[in-house]
């Protein structure tokens, strides 16, 4: 059931489209305008597999700093229940990592809608594609509410409404449309794109994940510890522990980096939706976008730094 604020929220989002299209007085995007556009769109599709990367990658250094401990322990009925443990506590740690990579297809379905909006080509049957586009971005907002991973719901509706748009011209978009059009939807999409980066940098920074980020940078240790004092016990002992003391290494590493991971993902984030904010200033500005391609070449920094900083986890061999 909508609530009041909802049903008003809809409402001006409607007055809103009626409003933009009765304009007659905003001129024509400027090239560097729609680059803009392109750009950011470019942008969120390099970055939306970045943050659910990171809790998979927990994930991971969760699982394998387990199994030094499971490996340490003699009695096989308590390394099958501990390596039972293990398995469960993978499956819902890579649980959370899909709810959030979930999430993150609001951002790409709404990337390839402004990409749609935006190329050159493929304008006769656009309408229509445009339209169902945003019935899939409102989908997938409805869903990634019912997951429950942010502490507040994204707002439904907004990308509706910016598809209705086309409902007031015809099936095929026009080509002198196209400025109009992307004013209005970059508009009236920025509510849904702040409220999701919003959403996901407070999971990021949430007690709960710092708190699983320290219990790995501490685990670790303790659990290869326990691993080499089983083998110090066995007989014979084992004295070449080379490859074992290797994986510990790169295990470390990895857990080293998670803090700062982290750190890059909250701040592409933001950056990301500040970004887009400017822009959507920027399309009812006569002036030439300066300040938003300011933001997109440090918003692309950032997203080069993520590259090289996970860039080991796809060389990684788990």
């Amino acid at each position: 059931m909508k609530t009041k604020q909802s049903r008003v929220f809809s409402f001006a989002c409607q007055v809103f489209v009626i409003v933009i299209l009765s304009l007659t007085s905003c001129g024509s995007l400027s090239k560097v305008q729609i680059k803009s556009v392109g750009s950011f769109a470019n942008a969120c599709d390099s970055f939306n597999r970045y943050p659910s990367l990171l809790l998979a990658q927990i994930a991971q250094i969760r699982m394998e700093r387990g199994l030094f401990y499971a490996a340490s322990l003699s009695d096989p009925q308590n390394k099958i229940n501990e390596l039972n443990s293990i398995f469960e506590a993978f499956e819902q740690d890579m649980k959370l990592a899909s709810k959030c990579d979930f999430s993150l297809k609001i951002l790409k379905s709404y990337s390839y809608a402004l990409k749609v909006l935006t190329s050159d080509g493929r304008w006769k049957s656009r309408g229509v594609e445009f339209r169902s586009l945003g019935r899939a971005i409102d989908s997938l907002v409805i869903e990634t509410n019912k997951l429950n991973i942010f502490e507040e719901q994204l707002p439904v509706g907004v990308a509706k409404s910016a598809a209705k748009i086309v409902a007031y011209g015809a099936e095929t978009l026009l080509k002198r449309k196209q400025h109009r059009l992307t004013r209005a939807f970059v508009s009236e999409a920025d509510t849904l794109v702040q409220a999701l980066v919003l959403g996901l940098v407070q999971t990021l920074r949430s007690p709960q994940l710092t708190a699983l980020i320290e219990n790995e940078k501490n685990g670790l240790p303790l659990n290869y510890k326990s691993f080499l004092m089983s083998l110090n016990s066995s007989t014979p002992p084992l004295s070449n522990t080379i490859d074992y003391d290797r994986k510990y290494l790169q295990l470390k590493e990895q857990c080293s980096k998670l803090t700062y991971s982290r750190g890059y993902i909250i701040s592409a984030s933001n950056r990301l939706a500040k970004t887009h904010k400017e822009l959507a200033k920027s399309l009812y500005n006569k002036k030439e976008a300066g300040e938003v391609f300011e933001q997109l070449s440090h918003l692309i920094e950032d997203i080069e730094m993520l590259q090289k900083q996970f860039k080991y986890i796809v060389e990684a061999e788990w």
